[in-house]
């Protein structure tokens, strides 16, 4: 759903008649549909937070086991991680990142938004 295929004729003529071009725009049209790449939008939320060093790994691992797509990692004094969830499901995760740092964490949630997820 939701695609737009657009054919473009570089050659003015009716060679073909207008069989033939119905039947050279539909071959084209499939020809894209077969070899696009076919991708998914949900509706995500973006996750941050500034946590210590000595609990970067259980963080991680948190944030893969409830299925999150982890940004790359910012590392300076702390380590700040920002990551992408489908929205109503990050609400486990954020409770398992606030135990692990003993609420001593700022998380903030995104509003939510359409991404490819």
């Amino acid at each position: 759903s939701n695609v737009i295929i657009v054919v473009t004729r570089y050659f003015g003529g009716t060679l073909l008649g207008t069989g033939g071009l119905v039947r050279a725009y539909t071959k084209a049209a499939q020809e894209v549909i077969e070899t696009a790449d076919k991708v998914t939008v949900n509706t995500c939320v973006k996750i941050a937070l500034t946590l210590e060093y000595h609990l970067h790994d259980t963080a991680v691992r948190i944030i893969n086991n409830d299925g999150a797509k982890l940004e790359p990692i910012e590392y300076s004094s702390d380590v700040k991680l920002t990551f992408k969830m489908l929205d109503g499901q990050w609400d486990k995760t954020v409770s398992a990142l606030k135990e692990l740092t003993r609420g001593n964490c700022n998380i903030t949630v995104s509003e939510p938004f359409y991404d490819v997820f």
